[in-house]
Formats: C-alpha cells, sequence, structure tokens
C-alpha cells in the first residue's frame, strides 16, 4: 500500500512502501515510468514530506518510532539519519509513538509528527533533531498538514475531530477542535490554503473546513453503490482506508462464489434477548455518562475500567491496557 509524494520539480515520485511484503522508499522517474532506486527502511508507515530546500526528505519510521531523514541529490536518495521520536529502555521494548504522519513548518525549522499509538503530537527541532514539545492530539493522530498562516492540523482517526494548533514564537498552543466525519484520516490543504480537506475512514465522506473560520462549510460524499454509509469494506476489492483495516484479518474466506442453500438449524437463544444489564450494576452509573454513540470515543482507560469490574469483579485488580502497533497484532497472529 504505497504512498506517493511528487518531487518537486515533478520529474520523480516518491513511494513510500509501508505494506506486507517490503517497507521503504522507492523512486519513480516519471517520464520513463521505471523504478530508479529502491531505498529499504525497517519499517515504514504513513508519513513522507519534502523539506522547504527540496533537498531534504522525512519518512516515518513506524515501529521503531524515529523519523529517517534523507538527503535528495540527482534524484537520488541518501540516508543522513534518524530523529528519534520517543526513546525506548531497551532495543526489544515495544514501540510507544509509531510516527504516521509527517509535515515541516514553512520556515523549515520545525518537523510535526503525528505519534499514533502515543495519542499526542511531537514537535521536532530539526537542526538539533530533539523533540521540543508534546502535545494532546486526540485517540490514533494519523494525518498532518501545516497551513498557509502556520496553523498546524492534526486528524484523530479514533474521533470525529480534527485537531488545530497555532504556532507563536515557534511554540504550539492548541485551539478548538474540529468536528468532522467519523475516522478522519488523510488531510489535504489547497493552493490558496483557505480550503482544508478531510478524508473520512469509516463513511466515504470528505469534510471541508474553512481554514479562517476553522469550520467544516460544506461535506463531499462518495458512498458505495449500495450506499452503505461506513465506508468501502474487503468484500468491494478496494484498499483499505486506515491502518486498522490495512493490517486487519481479511474476511474474504466468509464469502463464496456461489449461494450455499442447504437447510441449517438455527440455534436457539440461551439467554433472553430482552435482558439488560441491571441499572443498578457494576460500572452501570459511570457507563450512562459516556459517550456510546460511535465507537472509540469514550475514554479508553475509564471505560475498560467499567468493563474489567463487571466481568472480573471489584476484588481482581485492573492491569491496565496494553496498546500494540497495527504490525505488532499482525506478527501476534
Amino acid at each position: 500500500m504505497p504512498l506517493a509524494v511528487l518531487t518537486p520539480d515533478s520529474s520523480h515520485i516518491l513511494l513510500l512502501l509501508k505494506g506486507w511484503r517490503q517497507q521503504g522508499i522507492q523512486v519513480v522517474n516519471r517520464r520513463t515510468h521505471a523504478v530508479t532506486q529502491t531505498v529499504e527502511q525497517p519499517a515504514a508507515f504513513i508519513g513522507l514530506t519534502f523539506a522547504p530546500d527540496e533537498r531534504t526528505v522525512y519518512a516515518s519510521g513506524g515501529n521503531t518510532d524515529v523519523v529517517y531523514r534523507y538527503d535528495w541529490n540527482a534524484a537520488r536518495l541518501t540516508l543522513r539519519d534518524s530523529l528519534v521520536v520517543r526513546g525506548r529502555p531497551t532495543v526489544k521494548s515495544n514501540d510507544t509513538s509509531y510516527p504516521a504522519g509527517l509535515a515541516i513548518s514553512r520556515d523549515g525549522q520545525r518537523l510535526f509528527v503525528a505519534e499514533n499509538l502515543a495519542d499526542s503530537l511531537a514537535v521536532i527541532d530539526v537542526a538539533s533533531g530533539m523533540v521540543v514539545q508534546r502535545l494532546p492530539a486526540g485517540r490514533y493522530p494519523y494525518g498532518v498538514v501545516v497551513g498557509h498562516d502556520d496553523v498546524v492540523y492534526v486528524s484523530s482517526w479514533g474521533t470525529t475531530n480534527v485537531h488545530p494548533y497555532v504556532a507563536t514564537a515557534g511554540v504550539l498552543t492548541p485551539l478548538p477542535p474540529i468536528a468532522v466525519a467519523r475516522h478522519p484520516s488523510t488531510l489535504l490543504m489547497n493552493a490558496d490554503g483557505t480550503r482544508l480537506f478531510v478524508a473520512s475512514a469509516s463513511t466515504d465522506a470528505i469534510s471541508v473546513i474553512d481554514t479562517k473560520t476553522r469550520a467544516v462549510v460544506s461535506t463531499l460524499r462518495d458512498p458505495t453503490p449500495a450506499n452503505l454509509g461506513q465506508g468501502s469494506a474487503p468484500m468491494l476489492g478496494l484498499d483499505a482506508l486506515s491502518p486498522f483495516d490495512h493490517y486487519g484479518r481479511p474476511l474474504r474466506e466468509i464469502w463464496l462464489t456461489a449461494p450455499d442453500v442447504r437447510p441449517y438449524a438455527a440455534l436457539v437463544p440461551t439467554v433472553p434477548l430482552t435482558n439488560r444489564n441491571p441499572m443498578r450494576g457494576t460500572g452501570a452509573l459511570e457507563s450512562r455518562k459516556r459517550d456510546l454513540r460511535y465507537e472509540d470515543v469514550a475514554e479508553e482507560d475509564l471505560f475498560n475500567r467499567i468493563l474489567w469490574r463487571a466481568i472480573k469483579g471489584e476484588s481482581v485488580s485492573y492491569l491496565g491496557p496494553t496498546r500494540m502497533s497495527a504490525a505488532e497484532i499482525v506478527r501476534s497472529w
């Protein structure tokens, strides 16, 4: 599932390889359509961007918790170094950052990194290579883009928000989040910086934000032929629209090429379908306070504690969540 970025002179395309077979970057000549270089990385995700100097390229390192920095010269990439987004106690420690989308300030001095597993936006000083600021960015931050007014926008895949940040004297300050369609992912700014387009990974919709008012002014819809309203699925033969779709176990084996008309015996429910959790049961009051209209909206840790007490009881100590990157989930199969 490559991500394509056009070189500043439009002569080549950089493809970020972040799928199953290979991780890294390929350089493709637009005139000849030939792959002229392949640079392998230990891991990659969805971040790839040129610096304003047009000679430096940054690529997300996925579960390595680093951003790789390359020199771009004579249509070839040369690895310069890697910028550590979050340090690890040991080399075998699990990734805690998982750099996703990348964007760079217009003066080229700051690199903005969406930390997909850390729920934050990391700000890296390009000269020193050090993280100088970290800000909350909602659940599973995904894409990053910088506006013409230097406002930084981050999509929060696990919510229904885009998070804007205003820069003052080199320091970011969060602004109120902008409500968009569910599971916002890829961000695209128009040429004059007046509109921000936000793709929704699960509703086949694109929210259009006025960057002056920071409000959604319209929604572009591209539904499936059946108008399912829930995004594209593997059964339609389309590419994944999110990191979880991409790494998730496909359900293609449940679909048959011909209908199975053999009779079957339905299982009789052993629990009445009208049963409900007791109104005053464990966690009932806390549950009623949570927003359960959409997935991934309720506060994760608190919701996990409610479920733990309801299932395990009050006497069993809560162990806390263990969050895994999408790649680690695949490796655990």
